[in-house]
């Protein structure tokens, strides 16, 4: 799967939590949607939906679950890791993630 985040759903919340619209895509065309939210200052995500047929539903059970040793949300980490989190905080603004996000990076490349 290939993932990508919709950068105008990407938002900041007062309580420090980055939601986004991450779409994952198959090499078939298949594709899916998860609205999520990262908290940078303990390593957790959470999905509140999905979009599936066309359409969103909640999730049924939106827990805060570890961003780490979780193959499940390798997707989120790579997000947070990519500019998302600035270690533990998120970063300033919605337009300072997606500038940092956008910058080269040389310690992704090795």
């Amino acid at each position: 799967l290939s993932y990508g985040v919709d950068p105008a759903t990407a938002s900041i919340g007062p309580d420090g939590v980055i939601r986004y619209v991450v779409v994952a895509s198959s090499r078939s065309g298949a594709s899916t949607g998860m609205y999520e939210g990262i908290r940078c200052a303990t390593g957790e995500v959470k999905t509140y939906a999905r979009f599936n047929d066309g359409k969103w539903a909640a999730a049924t059970n939106p827990e805060w679950r570890t961003l780490f040793n979780n193959g499940t949300y390798r997707h989120s980490l790579a997000f947070a890791k990519l500019g998302a989190c600035d270690n533990t905080n998120p970063q300033r603004s919605v337009d300072e993630m997606l500038r940092v996000m956008k910058s080269p990076r040389s310690e992704l490349t090795h």
